[in-house]
């Protein structure tokens, strides 16, 4: 924990110093091992500039917590957990985020973190409810069937692994394995649907990323 917070420190330091004086974003996101650690996170944040402990719980309450909701139906998914709550921020908040700054902090292995922050576009309306249908409509397995799915998964990781013809169960994009050492997916729902590689995502632009090893 302690190498997570010294992290998240000095990514925002590095920031501070390289982007100068800038606007505080309406909302923060943080990598999520679990929600606690969002809220010790925001704790550190708020200490270093110097705020109350009222005013701690009321800038969480505004700037953090509209993002965890997913993760605490989810739980941990490692370097997926910051943009499992980006994915559950654009869904509460739909269009009401468009032209809004968000600063997110990414923390992972080898005690690497990064801070960098962005404004959303006019992309984020596509991500209406669909978060919440895929999490409704999840299904329990037991332990045999976890090690079945999890083995095919492995299988899935390998190069030459493409397969164009995988099914979807209604999410947006299916992974068809690796073709050429490059990810491969299809995106559904669209009239001429084909495999790919997705480009940059569109829900931000004006992105600035900072990082400290």
């Amino acid at each position: 924990m302690n190498c997570y917070l010294e992290g998240l420190q000095g990514a925002y330091e590095d920031y501070c110093r390289q982007a100068g004086d800038e606007p505080t974003p309406d909302y923060l996101l943080y990598h999520v091992p679990f929600p606690a650690m969002a809220r010790k996170a925001h704790r550190r944040m708020s200490d270093l500039r110097g705020l109350s402990d009222e005013l701690y719980y009321e800038d969480l309450e505004s700037r953090v917590e509209p993002a965890l909701w997913a993760n605490r139906k989810v739980g941990n998914v490692y370097s997926g957990s910051l943009y499992l709550a980006l994915a559950g921020l654009c869904e509460r908040k739909g269009t009401r985020l468009i032209g809004r700054r968000l600063a997110l902090f990414s923390y992972g292995s080898g005690s690497c973190s990064e801070y960098f922050t962005g404004r959303f576009g006019e992309g984020v309306h596509r991500y209406h409810r669909h978060l919440q249908h895929l999490l409704d409509t999840r299904t329990e397995v037991d332990v045999d069937q976890y090690e079945l799915l999890h083995d095919a998964s492995l299988k899935m990781e390998r190069n030459n692994s493409f397969q164009s013809a995988l099914p979807h169960q209604g999410q947006a994009f299916t992974f068809l394995g690796i073709r050429d050492h490059e990810r491969c997916y299809r995106q559904n729902f669209a009239e001429d649907a084909v495999a790919l590689i997705p480009a940059r995502p569109t829900i931000l632009n004006n992105t600035r990323p900072f990082q400290r090893a």
